[in-house]
């Protein structure tokens, strides 16, 4: 057990918090594309969240933020697409395509916060 205490100022998160705000980060940034049309927004939300979420999360919170951000991605996304999008089939389609366009982003992110969470880990 580590009883070191954490430098003044330097916030750590729980598992909870972190998906949470990972979660809010990707539905606000995919509101916001959909409005302006610049779907490059919540795939470079979706990065920045992922490795803020690894970086200040708790030690014993890494292995559920480092499991969750394609699913919180997705999450999120169908959240956003159901409300800026009216009828089913075109709320499925928007869905796909975001997260279609979003993959390599999504890869990306998910990698990064892997490796944040890896180093994190194993360094004290």
């Amino acid at each position: 057990m580590d009883t070191r205490r954490q430098p003044a100022g330097r916030t750590q998160l729980t598992a909870r918090g972190a998906v949470l705000g990972l979660f809010v980060a990707c539905f606000v940034a995919i509101l916001l594309a959909n409005w302006t049309g610049w779907t490059a927004l919540a795939d470079l939300a979706f990065v920045a969240a992922g490795g803020a979420a690894a970086r200040h999360s708790k030690r014993g919170a890494l292995l559920a933020v480092a499991v969750s951000p394609p699913a919180i991605f997705l999450a999120a996304s169908v959240c956003a697409e159901s409300l800026t999008t009216s009828g089913n089939l075109a709320t499925l389609t928007r869905i796909l395509v975001t997260l279609g366009t979003s993959a390599p982003w999504l890869f990306l992110g998910t990698a990064l916060v892997l490796v944040v969470a890896l180093y994190r880990g194993t360094i004290r």
